[in-house]
Formats: C-alpha cells, sequence, structure tokens
C-alpha cells in the first residue's frame, strides 16, 4: 500500500511542474528574401535591461530560449546592411514566440564591406 501511495505521489509531483519561461525564435533574410545566415541578433529584456545575442543559422533562423515574460527589445544587424530594430514584442510564460521574418536592406550609404561610409571611402 506504501508504495501505491508513493506512486501516485510522484506522478502528481510530476504534472505538478509548471513551466517559467518561454522562448522567442524569428527568421532574418534578406532584400530579395533570401534566408540571411551570420546575422547579428541582439535581445533586450526592457523590464530588467537584460541582455542576450546570437547569430542567425545557416537556415536565417535565430532562437532564444528560457526567458522571462516580459517586454522585449530586438536588434538585427549585419555589416553593409540597416539595422531592424523590433520594440516592445511581448513573450508570455508558456508561450513560445515566432517573430515574422525580418528583412534586411542594403546600406547603400556604406562601401561593400559596410565597414565606413562609401563618401568617406572616396575622399
Amino acid at each position: 500500500m506504501k508504495r501505491f501511495l508513493a506512486f501516485w505521489l510522484f506522478l502528481l509531483a510530476a504534472f505538478a511542474q509548471v513551466e517559467t519561461t518561454t522562448s522567442i525564435t524569428g527568421t532574418v533574410a534578406d532584400q530579395m528574401g533570401a534566408v540571411f545566415p551570420g546575422a547579428l541578433v541582439k535581445l533586450t529584456n526592457q523590464n530588467t535591461g537584460a541582455v542576450r545575442q546570437t547569430s542567425s543559422s545557416g537556415e536565417g533562423v535565430y532562437s532564444f530560449q528560457s526567458l522571462q515574460a516580459g517586454r522585449y527589445t530586438i536588434v538585427i544587424s549585419a555589416p553593409g546592411f540597416k539595422t531592424t530594430t523590433i520594440t516592445d514584442r511581448v513573450v508570455e510564460t508558456a508561450q513560445p514566440a515566432h517573430v515574422a521574418r525580418h528583412n534586411l536592406y542594403f546600406d547603400a550609404s556604406r562601401d561593400a564591406a559596410g565597414l565606413r561610409p562609401l563618401a568617406q571611402r572616396l575622399q
């Protein structure tokens, strides 16, 4: 009888665990819609100021796991491209968020390497 009771208590405890985190996943593409690997993606929790960063994968995908619920800012950048900023992205506990595809656009004011403005390079 004690084993039977212990078994049911174990099952009850296992089902009582509550998920306390969430995640944000998205895809980065270039201006033509092709996936963009290697873009820097920075995530800032607007409530706490905590910052995390990653790079988009070979498929253009980025993912932040084990996040606190809250309001986030996402900044996506790559050399030679304009920076994209998404603010006030709210995520809830146990409800993973998939952010729509972000397109990076070529920054015509910079040279091909994106290191300095083209006008400065021509001087």
